[in-house]
């Protein structure tokens, strides 16, 4: 089942939404700390954004078929290669997609798995996540002004 972030510690239920808004739509393991990085790092000031978490791939595959319309973020976060390797091989319903992949590690192995499902940024989990927070920031601040599949330079890099 996926959550829609309210409010700290409140989850409801993902239903159909209007499909004017953007929405930001992440996979990660329960108990993984990026819920509680994007609720303190992120700002969405002037722009209106769902949140949903999804706790494994069979509820994101769902949750991809409701959120259908606007602009779509998704944040994927496998835990491990076999995830990982899941998310690739459902690569149809992602390509359209606004993608940011964090990795389990930075094996060679692992970042070419990761370049099939044609992210706009690469992370590691090691970190504190500012540099995710900061793309994300930057990709809700120019919506609809890329196409799927596009990069964007990393922040810390210019």
């Amino acid at each position: 089942m996926a959550y829609q972030l309210l409010n700290p510690g409140k989850r409801i239920p993902l239903e159909r939404e209007s499909n004017s808004r953007m929405k930001l739509l992440i996979y990660q393991p329960d108990g993984h700390p990026l819920e509680n990085v994007l609720r303190q790092g992120l700002t969405t000031k002037g722009h209106e954004i769902e949140s949903f978490f999804f706790p494994d791939i069979a509820a994101l595959t769902a949750g991809l078929r409701q959120a259908s319309g606007g602009d779509i973020i998704l944040i994927l976060v496998p835990p491990d290669k076999k995830e990982l390797s899941r998310l690739a091989m459902m690569r149809a319903p992602l390509l359209d997609k606004k993608i940011i992949l964090i990795l389990p590690d930075n094996r060679e192995e692992t970042i070419s798995t990761a370049h099939r499902l044609h992210p706009r940024y690469i992370s590691d989990a090691d970190g504190d996540f500012s540099d995710t927070i900061a793309v994300l920031s930057k990709m809700i601040g120019n919506a609809g002004s890329h196409a799927p599949g596009e990069l964007i330079a990393d922040p810390a890099h210019g």
